[in-house]
């Protein structure tokens, strides 16, 4: 039996490269609008980490599902989610502000006056570069985000709820 290599979700670089991912596939709704908040990118990071129920929720939606992987099926974490950065954002702003120095991602104001980020040009063509079997599989994930990333931020935490024990 194999021992399976686990990418330690708290690694900085591994942060930076989850958070290129989801603004490079998921910053803009159909219409071409920015759409990530600090909450939806915590959001989307969320299901990122935890593909079991990213499959849960689009299943309970009647949405397309995709196919899981073992190790994503017999992950510690899928018995006991990590939540907190569904409610915490500093190490989020924290990465954000690194991704934002180095000119990957931009922030803008809605007519609301709240911030979305979008990524830029040379956040796309570097998050392109890096040919990691681990990339990929968030470049894959992300797509199915893509069908549930419209909704507002208290429906999507009311999908994740039963999958994280109420927490």
């Amino acid at each position: 039996m194999a021992i399976t290599f686990i990418i330690p979700d708290l690694e900085l670089n591994t942060k930076l490269a989850r958070k290129l991912v989801i603004l490079n596939n998921l910053s803009f709704n159909k219409a071409g609008n920015p759409i990530l908040t600090t909450e939806k990118i915590a959001v989307c990071d969320f299901f990122l980490q935890h593909p079991y129920i990213l499959h849960g929720v689009l299943r309970s939606q009647g949405k397309k599902t995709f196919d899981l992987r073992p190790e994503e099926l017999m992950s510690i974490n899928k018995e006991y989610p990590n939540t907190n950065g569904l409610y915490q954002y500093k190490e989020l702003r924290v990465t954000l502000q690194i991704l934002l120095f180095h000119g990957y991602v931009t922030a803008s104001l809605t007519p609301d006056a709240e911030a979305v980020y979008t990524i830029t040009e040379a956040g796309a063509e570097f998050i392109e570069t890096i040919q990691l079997d681990y990339i990929s599989r968030l470049e894959d994930l992300a797509k199915p985000v893509a069908q549930i990333i419209s909704q507002n931020y208290r429906q999507l935490m009311a999908n994740i709820k039963p999958y994280t024990n109420g927490k």
